[in-house]
């Protein structure tokens, strides 16, 4: 028998918890540095890369 205010455990009525899709990491040196890291931009070639193209 339940004591008083203790609920049963139901798996059915929980609900979940992230709608949003999870953050991309921050990689390299930006991670561990305390330097401020550039912005990540979907789709883009790595700035020291730009540099080497020109």
């Amino acid at each position: 028998m339940a004591k008083k205010g203790m609920r049963r455990y139901e798996d059915e009525e929980e609900s979940p918890r992230n709608d949003l899709p999870p953050v991309p990491e921050i990689q390299g040196v930006a991670k561990a540095g305390h330097k401020k890291a550039h912005p990540i931009i979907e789709n883009s070639v790595d700035f020291r890369q730009k540099q080497t193209e020109r």
